[in-house]
């Protein structure tokens, strides 16, 4: 029993200090929204988003209307959290790292197209495809942005850690479903049904005191 006793306190330690290593700050830093704004002390925005989620859909148009509206004011932070009821959403969210790793000024726009194309994802769409397949549908979404195909499959392939570690930064946040979003580093209660109105109410008292 003790033998038992002192594996399991080691097992436990180990994985406190898996826990607690440091993330990569590319894995924290997220996708930056229009990457090359200059900022000073800015409010901070992070929000988590499954590419093949419908509420994370409707959400998107306004999160990017209210970091336009907001300007240097704001920094807009997106993180991939795909969920695990949706059979393409690990794919979806890991190809936004290869984008991105191509071209950062081309990541919103690749996660708006993806949006626009979500039907094509969805699990009745895909429940009988695999995962090669799914692959393909979305190689030939990156080729029409101008990425080759073999970089894309490739880079998709290899930020496969990447994805896996910025899933459990939003665990280790409390993200349970998405669209979720932090504000200075505090959960709200945002909704997709948000409209420009809305984030205003949140946002406008702390833009005040910057």
């Amino acid at each position: 029993m003790k033998a038992l006793s002192s594996i399991l306190i080691a097992f436990g330690a180990l994985q406190l200090c898996v826990c607690l290593s440091p993330l990569p700050t590319k894995i924290r830093d997220g996708f930056v929204f229009k990457p090359d704004l200059r900022r000073d002390h800015p409010v901070e925005i992070e929000v988590f988003l499954d590419m093949t989620c419908p509420y994370s859909k409707a959400a998107f148009p306004v999160i990017k209307e209210m970091a336009s509206h907001y300007g240097n004011k704001v920094i807009l932070r997106s993180f991939m959290f795909p969920l695990p009821y949706h059979r393409a959403g690990w794919l979806a969210c890991r190809s936004t790292f290869a984008i991105n790793s191509f071209e950062p000024i081309l990541t919103y726009q690749w996660m708006e197209a993806v949006f626009e194309e979500q039907v094509n994802l969805y699990h009745s769409a895909t429940a009988n495809l695999g995962d090669d397949e799914i692959m393909e549908i979305l190689a030939r979404w990156a080729t029409s942005m101008g990425m080759k195909k073999d970089d894309f499959m490739e880079k998709s392939v290899s930020s496969s850690s990447d994805q896996t570690l910025q899933w459990k930064y939003g665990c280790s946040r409390g993200v349970t479903g998405t669209p979720f979003a932090f504000v200075n580093g505090a959960a709200i209660n945002m909704k997709s049904s948000w409209t420009l109105e809305d984030w205003v109410k949140v946002m406008q008292p702390l833009v005040n005191l910057v």
